[in-house]
């Protein structure tokens, strides 16, 4: 019997999905790996990424009030090269801390990659 391989056609939406995983997270979160390795997450677990994630987004907040957007004054509000750039960064990491949270929900769980849900 021939082996035929189910093709399956992403929307613009899960293109763009893709894309921004590949060009904004992914490879931060390899790079981190390779310096800190899972051990580091592992260490406090679920607490611990939460703790990363408030001081995510307490830069986060610094960031949107600097830029007036937290005051909704938005005849004050600057899209500058370096806010732009924080921001992206700052929304790319929490995106990372979601997902290192879930695989450690996984593997806390006992469930292999291609069991998750």
């Amino acid at each position: 019997m021939e082996n035929k391989e189910l093709i399956v056609e992403s929307t613009p939406f899960e293109q763009d999905l893709d894309r921004v995983y590949r060009e904004h997270v992914r490879s931060a979160l390899s790079g981190r790996n390779k310096e800190y390795g899972d051990t580091n997450l592992m260490t406090w677990g679920e607490i611990g990424i939460v703790v990363r994630l408030y001081d995510k987004l307490a830069r986060m907040s610094n960031e949107l009030e600097t830029a007036g957007l937290m005051s909704m004054q938005w005849s004050k509000y600057e899209q500058t090269k370096e806010s732009k750039k924080a921001r992206k960064e700052v929304w790319r990491d929490i995106a990372g801390y979601a997902l290192q949270a879930l695989r450690l929900v996984d593997e806390t769980m006992g469930a292999l990659p291609e069991e998750a849900t």
